[in-house]
């Protein structure tokens, strides 16, 4: 069953233990064409389970804006393709992962790519969100953000015991792409970069304001990034 969240303010919710939604090798979209705004997939509860899914798309195609993905209270979300788009060619859609056990994760043997902001075009397609927090994980990806020329002002935010497993790249031929790693009182977030190299502003000279934030902040808390095998910066 693909694209069942697509409309304007629809909203499907898979909770409680033994909820499991097989898709079936198929692709998954909330929220798909123009008009597509508002819509939410809730993933919610331990045991809560949506998986093989190919490609994911949280806001598909011009206008198709303000779409939510939430995996939370120890649910998980399962891919199983190539594609994780988080805006594609639309603006301001969101994934949050939050709450020990959630999570979002790749189960193919080599990580599939996860873009946060997609498509070139004009007018700009700005602010899409990647927030993993309070304990969630996500895991097994290969993080672009910002993929294409006019994706500009995406963001990526790991806090408050979030954890991100998995290759990163801020920045492809745009501007003012971000990713912060942000500690919380007393918990340590992380970015475990699975030894695979961090590169910020992938493209030419010229596209400047992408940025890699690591902020212990809160009290006796931490902000951690580890494996990474290189550090790469393009100069603007």
């Amino acid at each position: 069953m693909g694209a069942p969240v697509r409309r304007k303010e629809d909203k499907a919710l898979i909770t409680g233990a033994g909820s499991r939604w097989d898709v079936g090798s198929v692709g998954l979209t909330v929220g798909s064409s123009a008009s597509a705004t508002g819509n939410t997939l809730r993933v919610d509860g331990a045991g809560a389970v949506v998986t093989n899914v190919n490609p994911l798309l949280v806001g598909y195609g011009s206008g198709a804006n303000e779409n939510l993905l939430l995996i939370t209270n120890g649910g998980a979300l399962y891919v199983n393709g190539n594609d994780l788009i988080i805006g594609y060619d639309s603006c301001t859609n969101t994934v949050i992962v939050t709450g020990p056990g959630s999570l979002l994760a790749s189960t193919n043997s080599t990580a599939p790519q996860l873009s946060v902001g997609d498509v070139s075009g004009v007018p700009v397609r700005p602010g899409n969100l990647l927030r993993v927090e309070d304990g969630g994980v996500v895991s097994n990806l290969n993080l672009w953000v910002g993929t294409l020329s006019q994706c500009d002002g995406n963001r990526v935010i790991v806090t408050n015991g979030g954890k991100y497993y998995g290759q990163m790249t801020v920045g492809y031929n745009n501007y003012n792409n971000s990713v912060s790693i942000i500690g919380g009182n007393g918990v340590e977030s992380l970015w475990n970069g699975m030894n695979k190299p961090l590169t910020i502003n992938a493209g030419p000279q010229g596209y400047t304001g992408h940025s890699l934030l690591i902020d212990g902040a809160g009290y006796d808390g931490s902000a951690v990034v580890t494996n990474v095998t290189t550090v790469a910066v393009v100069p603007a």
